[in-house]
């Protein structure tokens, strides 16, 4: 009796507080096997006076009911350079048109942007998506990363199997990124990696950046605890994780908890109803990720700063646009207007008045707008 008595009142290893508040928990093998539930789901959005609707399926993708538009389309998994397996979807939609590449943002998929999808669609744009490693149907652990240059490396795999596999090697390409992806975009093209398709990069026309995550809102990480991510980068492993007792959480949770919780995300309360219907969107994380990304930031940031005569120059053929949007409690947008400025592209911005972060998805005035202003820069 005096032995149990002494092991129940056995104080909490500092240690073990510390590995775990610091570098996060081991990894939740139930939580993972459930952010990668199958899902099925409908749902609707109101294009001009049109009501599409829509359906999202595990392994198959997003259909619109439109025979038209999901006759064009084909939804498989290709394999990387590391032979894991993505997931990927796209609509060839007239192989005389340009081939946009959309790479979507952290918490989320190919498939979270309905509306911004269709609006390509509805043009007869050749649109291609896939879900980034960890994300989605692909493969990987969910909130990890093993390396920033595992992210660039998959669109490059990916725009070139997409292109060798429909023959479309000679068609231009429009890059576009949304958040985290469109840090990935300038990232992929500013550094040109050799090991990387010339041809790509040849035929590249233009880059649309969306709410670019290019430096994070001190809101979101304070500078001390940005310090701290650098300094300890190397320390982090890809199988501690953070934040997952909150996502359990979130799956259990109410639409009025799930909409207060992405509160700082968007105001759009319609889009994020519908959001929650994809348990696999997770706010899981881990300091690996994190510092990953924000590294990559740097060096992308630092290699304009002091590289910016032939970083224009690289540039100079290509149309480049940055959208910003005005209440952004994610991004820092003044990084933004600095890269913008730096490249002699600061006549290519588009502040989007009383937009937040995730912007894409406006049915209102503001989506208006902003649909009009790509809709024409993607005609120009």
């Amino acid at each position: 009796m005096k032995k149990s008595r002494q092991n129940s009142n056995k104080p909490i290893s500092l240690k073990k507080t510390i590995i775990t508040s610091v570098f996060g928990d081991k990894i939740d093998e139930e939580l993972q096997r459930r952010l990668r539930e199958d899902i099925d789901y409908v749902g609707s959005f109101h294009y001009g006076k049109n009501q599409i609707k829509y359906n999202i399926k595990s392994k198959c993708g997003i259909n619109f009911n439109d025979a038209k538009i999901d006759s064009k389309k084909i939804a498989g998994f290709f394999q990387n350079r590391k032979n894991e397996s993505l997931f990927y979807q796209y609509w060839i939609m007239d192989k005389t048109r340009p081939l946009v590449f959309f790479i979507h943002g952290n918490a989320e998929n190919s498939t979270t942007h309905p509306f911004f999808l269709y609006n390509l669609l509805f043009q007869k744009y050749n649109l291609f998506v896939f879900d980034q490693i960890g994300y989605g149907d692909s493969d990987g652990i969910r909130g990890s990363l093993d390396n920033f240059n595992d992210y660039i490396d998959n669109i490059d795999d990916f725009i070139n199997f997409a292109r060798n596999s429909n023959n479309l090697c000679k068609n231009d390409i429009y890059l576009a990124g949304f958040s985290t992806g469109a840090l990935e975009v300038l990232y992929y093209y500013i550094f040109k990696d050799k090991k990387h398709s010339k041809e790509v990069y040849n035929n590249t026309k233009k880059i649309f950046l969306f709410s670019s995550f290019f430096k994070p809102h001190r809101k979101l990480i304070n500078f001390p605890a940005e310090i701290f991510l650098i300094i300890f980068s190397r320390f982090f492993g890809k199988d501690r994780l953070i934040k997952q007792v909150k996502q359990k959480t979130i799956l259990e949770s109410d639409e009025e908890f799930y909409i207060q919780t992405y509160k700082n995300l968007t105001d759009n309360a319609d889009f994020l109803k519908r959001r929650k219907s994809d348990t696999r969107i997770y706010k899981v994380n881990s300091n690996r990720w994190i510092s990953r990304i924000i590294l990559a930031q740097i060096r992308l940031f630092i290699r304009i700063l002091f590289n910016r005569k032939s970083a224009a120059k690289d540039i100079k053929n290509l149309k480049v646009y940055f959208y910003v949007s005005e209440n952004d409690f994610v991004v820092d947008n003044r990084q933004t207007l600095k890269i913008a400025r730096f490249l002699n592209l600061q006549n290519n911005v588009v502040i989007l008045k009383n937009s937040f972060h995730d912007f894409l998805d406006y049915e209102d005035e503001r989506g208006a707008n902003f649909y009009s202003d790509l809709n024409k820069k993607l005609q120009d």
